[in-house]
C-alpha cells in the first residue's frame, strides 16, 4: 500500500471514531445533563415581599422550614401560589400582586431547595404534597 491510501484510511478511521463520539454525546450525554438540570436547578433567591405582605414560615410534615408571603383575603377567599422549579417567590410576585387587587388572599410559598426556603430541591414534584400540605394545615 501506498503513503496515501493509509493516510486515507487513517483519516477516514480518525472521521468515523468522532462521529460515533458525537452520536453518543448527542443520544447519551446531553440527555442526562438536561435532566440533571431540570431535577437539581440552581437556587435563586427571594426579593423583598409586595407592600402589605408579610414574610411567613411554614415547617413541613418532614421538618422542612419553608420561606413565604401572605396577604389577607378581603373577600374570605384565599390562594395558594407556587413557582416552578429554580424560580422563588419572586416568580410569583406580579399574581399575588393581582390577586390582592382583586381582594384575594395570597399565600406564595418558595418550596423546598428553592428561594429562602430550607432542604433540597423538590425532585420531580415527589416531595410537593408535603409542601402544599404544609401550606393547607396553617
Amino acid at each position: 500500500m501506498t503513503s496515501k491510501s493509509l493516510n486515507l484510511k487513517r483519516l477516514l478511521r480518525w472521521l468515523v471514531l468522532v462521529v460515533l463520539a458525537l452520536l453518543i454525546l448527542l443520544y447519551i450525554v446531553l440527555p442526562v445533563a438536561l435532566a440533571v438540570v431540570a431535577v437539581y436547578p440552581t437556587r435563586s433567591q427571594p426579593g423583598l415581599p409586595p407592600p402589605g405582605f408579610e414574610p411567613v414560615s411554614l415547617e413541613t410534615s418532614d421538618g422542612v422550614k419553608l420561606a413565604g408571603w401572605y396577604y389577607p383575603p378581603k373577600n374570605s377567599t384565599a390562594i395558594i401560589l407556587l413557582h416552578g422549579a429554580g424560580a422563588s417567590l419572586t416568580a410569583v410576585r406580579p399574581y399575588s400582586e393581582m390577586l390582592v387587587w382583586h381582594g384575594y388572599g395570597v399565600l406564595a410559598l418558595d418550596l423546598r431547595g428553592h428561594g429562602g426556603s430550607a432542604g433540597s430541591t423538590n425532585r420531580l414534584g415527589w416531595q410537593g404534597t408535603r409542601d402544599v400540605g404544609a401550606e393547607s394545615s396553617s
